[in-house]
């Protein structure tokens, strides 16, 4: 902690307390956590570059959640003014709280995710944002909705994104939902390119986990 408070850059500063504010939660010291969620926090919010603000907010916004901070931390990625950021610190929050437990808030912050990022164009962030989605979809056990994420991803660009989700459902998943989902892979007909890119990305899932 003492070494990311002598970063003088605010935004590398922010990123690297979130990283210290995570791993004090994880390892059971959740009122030092705390604390410096909330030196995350302030420093965020004196950051002035919309777009250095941005991160810094979603990067707060994360150290919240870590600490268990539900309403904070939405409050905070809501609180961004980029779509695709403010889409991306959610996907981040819900996929905290599904690693927690916390199913029902994981997928309605999920959902509203993807309310954001549904009418953007598809660049690299937005199919990793999904793809995350994705992932936390399946780990809360919301089958049907993993299966519709999986199929909006286009195909260009998504292999690298896919593998991201493989390892997260490898190691949150199980072996009845794996088959789950591998059934209703299987069930879809006709594909077009990018429905089966999203049925290689449940497949691949289901093989990993």
């Amino acid at each position: 902690e003492a070494l990311a408070r002598c970063i003088t850059n605010p935004d590398y500063q922010v990123q690297a307390l979130a990283m210290v504010s995570g791993a004090l939660a994880k390892h059971g010291h959740p009122d030092n956590a705390i604390q410096v969620a909330r030196h995350v926090e302030a420093t965020a919010r004196t950051v002035t570059d919309p777009a250095l603000k941005a991160r810094a907010l979603a990067a707060a916004a994360e150290a919240a959640a870590r600490v268990g901070d539900r309403q904070r931390a939405v409050m905070l990625a809501k609180s961004i003014q980029d779509h695709e950021i403010k889409a991306q610190a959610l996907a981040t929050v819900a996929g905290v709280l599904s690693e927690h437990g916390q199913t029902d808030q994981a997928i309605q912050i999920a959902r509203q995710a993807v309310e954001i990022l549904e009418p953007c164009s598809q660049t690299s962030s937005w199919i990793e944002t999904m793809i995350a989605l994705t992932a936390t979809a399946a780990r809360v056990g919301d089958l049907d909705y993993a299966l519709k994420l999986a199929q909006s991803i286009k195909p260009e660009g998504s292999e690298e994104a896919l593998a991201a989700a493989e390892l997260v459902l490898a190691e949150h998943g199980s072996a009845d939902r794996s088959a789950e989902i591998a059934r209703q892979a299987k069930n879809i007909a006709g594909f077009s390119p990018q429905l089966h890119n999203g049925e290689r990305a449940l497949t691949s899932l289901a093989a990993a986990a």
